[in-house]
């Protein structure tokens, strides 16, 4: 079964009308084994659920798009999840950094 995650920046404890990361995962059990996959909203739209959660399913059902790893340790899966978007996102933004020097 599929679950979303939806992280936006928020200002005054109220999240941001714009930018922000939608997560679609899939936890198997069985072999704590996780895929997933994610959309960005860009910080210039309006952040919208719907969208993020149809864009990211559809990257899940993507080879392209799939990322995956093997849970570890005691961290909750949601944490694990996470910290493995970040990783990919941060490394997406250097990568694009470079290209642009």
């Amino acid at each position: 079964m599929n679950k979303f995650i939806h992280v936006r920046e928020e200002k005054d404890d109220r999240p941001l009308p714009t930018g922000g990361v939608t997560v679609d995962f899939d936890l198997n059990r069985d072999t704590n084994e996780v895929n997933y996959a994610y959309s960005r909203c860009h910080p210039n739209d309006h952040y919208n659920k719907k969208l993020g959660r149809a864009k990211s399913e559809g990257k899940l059902h993507s080879a392209h798009h799939r990322h995956h790893f093997k849970l570890e340790g005691s961290d909750p899966v949601v944490v694990q999840v996470l910290s493995h978007v970040w990783e990919d996102i941060s490394t997406e933004i250097r990568i694009n950094m470079e290209k642009r020097v």
